[in-house]
């Protein structure tokens, strides 16, 4: 069903286009993509960055609500994130590989909260993590409220983006705001938006994930600069600037 519907999807994004007076992108990489897939004029596309919101901030929990937090959700220190759908072409695969692969090798179990909305796909997921026995390290957390997901992110080591695919890379973004450091893979726009202020991994790469998991874990040095330079890799992003570079769009094509 799914390769139906992405089939379906390639074929009415073609005629869209080629329709369409103009398109807008969320980044520089699907601009070239829509470009040389489509075969357009690259004055046709247009590139609005998306930005985080606002309103989203770090919190501080003192001791009480840490553990709160920690028996509410089933985990245990030290633990990764990662927040998004599990659809294949996330990749998280890679990243459950990983923590058992780390697990197997390292002194220190790393946990995983995976964050995500419920469907046949996290159903799948499910039951493959406890068929391989896996259910200990890899916690299936479904949705949580943005409130917790501040909170579980203030608990945890880094943020983990194993997509092989993405358009803009908000996730990862709004753990920079929120203070967490990002492992990301090096795939399609992730190193536009993220900039230095990530680690990447090539996204078959196992052992490069592994390795860098590893690295989180021992240099607390690393984690702070990645905090900082994270943080003010968000500001770089703004609604408002996307908003007025949108609205350029719709006059210049109302005048023209």
């Amino acid at each position: 069903l799914y390769s139906v519907k992405r089939l379906g999807y390639i074929f009415l994004t073609n005629v869209i286009a080629r329709k369409a007076s103009h398109i807008l992108t969320p980044s520089e990489y699907v601009k070239q993509d829509v470009i040389k897939t489509f075969h357009l004029d690259p004055n046709k596309v247009t590139v609005t960055y998306e930005a985080v919101d606002r309103s989203l901030s770090k919190v501080v929990l003192d001791s009480d609500e840490k553990k709160k937090i920690l028996r509410k959700y089933g985990l245990t220190q030290p633990f990764v994130v990662y927040t998004g759908s599990v659809y294949p072409h996330k990749n998280v695969d890679v990243l459950i590989n990983a923590i058992a692969e780390h697990n197997q090798t390292r002194e220190v179990d790393l946990e995983l909260a995976l964050i995500c909305a419920r469907s046949v796909f996290w159903e799948r997921q499910n039951q493959k993590i406890q068929n391989k026995g896996l259910d200990k390290w890899i916690k299936m957390l479904g949705f949580v409220e943005d409130q917790d997901i501040s909170k579980i992110y203030s608990l945890a080591l880094a943020l983990v983006h194993p997509s092989k695919m993405e358009g803009f890379g908000l996730t990862g973004l709004e753990a920079m705001k929120l203070g967490l450091p990002v492992i990301s893979s090096n795939a399609t726009c992730l190193p536009e938006v993220y900039g230095d202020a990530a680690l990447y991994f090539d996204p078959n790469d196992v052992s490069g994930l592994v390795f860098l998991l590893e690295t989180i874990i021992k240099d607390k040095e690393l984690r702070d600069e990645l905090v900082n330079k994270g943080e003010n890799q968000a500001k770089k992003y703004s609604w408002r600037k996307m908003a007025k570079e949108t609205l350029k769009v719709y006059k210049d094509l109302s005048a023209s």
